[in-house]
């Protein structure tokens, strides 16, 4: 029941996302970069479609892109002088959200986890009680 309440909230995020990143892809120069971060595979595989569509070369990490391939495509991401060079990289928050450096980027897009469990509190106060 979790699996497919999480599955539709992805699914419903999807148009307006899709609109989102072609609506800014419109609007920026081409040689401006994007990071989009998703927990949703189905998202990715929507924007993926979608930019397809529209020309705009991408990039795309989760959790099947090998450990190698990873480092490559952060490379092509990262070459701003190549006229192959991805403007939008798809990325697995899961996958992506740590350990890569891709600072070619203009603007990052990121969806929220519907699941507040993998973090939840997601702002501690480091120093609670600061009058000990």
């Amino acid at each position: 029941m979790m699996t497919e309440l999480y599955r539709l909230t992805g699914r419903a995020k999807q148009s307006r996302a899709v609109a989102h990143v072609l609506r800014w892809c419109g609007r920026h120069p081409s040689g401006a970069k994007l990071l989009v971060f998703a927990h949703h595979a189905e998202m990715l595989d929507a924007l993926q479609a979608a930019l397809k569509a529209r020309g705009v070369v991408t990039m795309r990490i989760d959790g099947g892109t090998a450990a190698k391939k990873r480092q490559d495509l952060v490379a092509s991401f990262q070459d701003v002088t190549a006229a192959a060079s991805p403007r939008v990289a798809l990325l697995s928050i899961n996958a992506a959200g740590q350990g890569l450096t891709l600072t070619a980027a203009h603007d990052v897009v990121s969806n929220p986890n519907p699941n507040p469990s993998p973090n939840p509190n997601p702002n501690p106060d480091p120093n609670p009680n600061p009058n000990p």
